[in-house]
């Protein structure tokens, strides 16, 4: 049977898949790494403030990328 031939990434998808291991590894570099579920169950509040700090910046970026993705699409 005859593989589907993959598509390539968009530069919009491409920089996406680089800056979601970023935001996990900034967290991890400024709080240390702390398991999301705690003796209650409960996501550490310090992790959850830095990760809120970098979605800001990431979805900044993404918002960025994707106005020039939408610009050079052509009617």
């Amino acid at each position: 049977m005859k593989q589907p031939e993959e598509r390539k990434l968009t530069p919009y998808e491409v920089e996406r898949n680089k800056l979601i291991p970023a935001a996990v590894q900034y967290t991890d570099e400024v709080v240390g790494e702390i398991p999301t579920a705690g003796t209650l169950g409960r996501p550490d509040k310090l992790r959850n403030d830095k990760m809120a700090e970098w979605n800001r910046v990431f979805i900044h970026r993404m918002d960025e990328l994707w106005r020039e993705h939408e610009s050079t699409k052509t009617l």
